[in-house]
């Protein structure tokens, strides 16, 4: 696994975090409920960040269901309060999972972070029970994009500093794959495949454009090392950012699920 790009132990890592559950648990949940998932399931998730999907997961599945969680960094699941959560410290990449257990495997922006995509869904496949399901959600950038401040300066500026801070992140492995999720599924013995695209939408004054704020700040020296923008043009796109009447596009987020044969 390639180097993550945003590293949790930055000092803001928990407040972009929430930024980016912000924008995307609504979505994730939506398509979690439209699966049934209820009581006494047994789940697993790949990746779990802060634990807000994982948190709603145990919820779900009351007491007598079980919810796994796994992370390179797990101190922000630590300290969560669930008794039915179990956090272990895993990487996907290159350790296994227990074979045959779990109604449902779900991975929220994680194959991005990794080359082996087929070898790793090959992983949470085997994890999965007869009849279990399969749910993988991550990028692509083409929908990215400035709606306000309109003018041609104002966006000029804020797809700069974009395109700067993506190749900032692919120089440390990162790569947008969510056009590849509905190819990899089919490679793998699932039936009832299903996918869906949607592109959030950040405004001022939120937690997603705190999270997109944050995001660059956290790249900021690599941005600038690397030559990609200059110290001025960053600190341009931040107040363009933080402005009242800031508005953007996100990237769109793909969803992709399938079952494991019965």
């Amino acid at each position: 696994m390639a180097t993550y790009a945003f590293d949790n132990e930055w000092r803001d890592a928990r407040e972009r975090l929430r930024g980016l559950e912000h924008l995307l648990d609504p979505g994730s949940i939506r398509h979690l409920e439209a699966l049934a998932v209820g009581s006494g399931w047994h789940c697993l998730e790949v990746g779990a960040g802060g634990g807000t999907i994982a948190g709603w997961l145990c919820r779900r599945v009351g007491p007598g269901g079980r919810v796994v969680a796994t992370d390179l960094e797990t101190r922000f699941l630590q300290v969560m309060d669930e008794p039915n959560l179990e956090v272990r410290h895993h990487n996907i990449a290159s350790d296994d999972l227990p074979e045959g257990q779990f109604d449902l495997v779900f991975a929220r922006l994680v194959l991005k972070h990794i080359q082996e995509r087929e070898r790793v869904l090959g992983r949470m496949f085997a994890a999965l029970r007869r009849g279990g399901w399969l749910m993988c959600e991550d990028t692509d950038n083409s929908s990215v994009a400035l709606l306000s401040p309109g003018d041609a300066a104002s966006n000029e500026l804020f797809m700069r500093v974009e395109r700067a801070k993506d190749a900032a992140m692919a120089a440390r492995g990162h790569a947008y794959c969510g056009r590849q999720l509905w190819g990899l599924f089919h490679t793998l013995e699932l039936t009832d495949i299903q996918a869906e695209g949607r592109v959030p939408l950040l405004r001022a004054g939120t937690g997603p454009a705190r999270w997109k704020r944050l995001s660059v700040e956290q790249l900021r020296e690599n941005i600038i090392g690397a030559g990609l923008a200059t110290a001025g043009e960053i600190e341009a796109y931040l107040t363009l950012v933080d402005s009242p009447g800031f508005a953007a596009q996100g990237f769109t987020v793909m969803t992709v699920w399938g079952r494991r044969p019965a």
